[in-house]
């Protein structure tokens, strides 16, 4: 530990960092402030992609005032059945993304399908004019991104790419602790993130430990 930093701001600095560490989803997004919304200023979004990201954001994007889903997308039957019974049977569902995007009262989407559909949803709804939440990557071909963004310019849409992890509570409490020197020197990181969740398939918990220098290397393969 360095001599600038006392042990009452190493402690500080912990406290926050475990706090972060085993806060819910609300750790990868700003709190919204309360104020009173009419009906006119609501917005009006739709969920393409009920997968276990699109379920796990929606929520986030739902406690922001104002906000209200009306329409869900996917081609697995079994998700827009969980959509009703997660946001109520008046929550229209269809198998075709194109059919929300022809609704005049739908002001934006979340985008949160297999990753080789994101640009082309993307861009269809933006020709639409939708705003779009577009969950990582923002495209799985790099030579797509040039028409997402002329897409996003051509029809003055909003166009966001998640990327919870990298403005996470979490990752920044780590680089607050590191650049304080509480740490002391890095020589090895090991990481997990663990999930118990029925709506995701993949193994848990995936780790990985690396040393300074040294590719990280993954203890557990994520399919």
């Amino acid at each position: 530990m360095s001599n600038t930093t006392s042990r009452r701001s190493f402690i500080k600095l912990a406290a926050a960092g475990t706090i972060a560490a085993g806060a819910t989803d609300r750790v990868f997004a700003l709190e919204p402030q309360e104020r009173r919304i009419s009906a006119g200023d609501k917005i009006r979004i739709a969920l393409i992609g009920a997968g276990g990201r699109g379920m796990g954001i929606t929520p986030s994007a739902l406690r922001v005032p104002g906000v209200e889903l009306v329409a869900v997308a996917d081609v697995y039957d079994g998700r827009l059945i969980r959509s009703k019974e997660v946001w109520g049977q008046q929550i229209a569902t269809t198998r075709d993304y194109r059919e929300i995007l022809s609704r005049s009262d739908i002001d934006a989407v979340i985008v949160a399908t297999p990753d080789h559909w994101h640009s082309q949803i993307s861009v269809d709804a933006m020709n639409a004019g939708k705003d779009v939440y577009c969950e990582k990557p923002m495209v799985q071909q790099i030579d797509e991104g040039n028409g997402v963004i002329e897409a996003a310019r051509k029809n003055s849409r909003i166009f966001q790419v998640g990327s919870q992890h990298v403005s996470s509570l979490i990752y920044q409490k780590a680089k607050e602790l590191l650049a304080a020197g509480a740490i002391g020197k890095l020589n090895m990181i090991e990481a997990c993130w663990n999930r118990n969740s029925a709506t995701v398939s993949r193994p848990s918990p995936r780790c990985m430990t690396c040393s300074t220098g040294v590719k990280p290397m993954a203890r557990s393969k994520t399919l």
